[in-house]
């Protein structure tokens, strides 16, 4: 469980750095808890698709508008408006467009 709890979060992080990279002067709009949030989302994610396609997915050209959709899904799964495997299908929908 520990070495699966490692894998993952390299892999957040490192898509995390991808995104900010991306999103460049953008990143700086995003809150604390947003960030949090769109790592949480990521993790989950992650931890739900097989590692061939996660490292297929292009994260730094995501944009401002799909992160923010990612985060605004990721929300209502936290606040149980929307249920999980719901949400994660979402987002997993939003992350897979960018696909190399």
């Amino acid at each position: 469980m520990r070495a699966f709890q490692l894998r993952k979060s390299r892999a957040v992080e490192h898509a995390m750095e991808r995104i900010r990279q991306g999103l460049g002067d953008d990143w700086a709009t995003l809150s604390i808890k947003d960030i949090e949030t769109l790592n949480w989302a990521l993790g989950q994610v992650w931890a739900h698709l097989a590692r061939p396609e996660w490292a297929e997915i292009r994260f730094t050209s995501l944009g401002k508008e799909k992160v923010d959709e990612i985060i605004a899904v990721a929300k209502k799964i936290l606040g149980h408006e929307l249920l999980g495997h719901q949400g994660l299908e979402q987002i997993d929908a939003l992350i897979k467009v960018h696909k190399e």
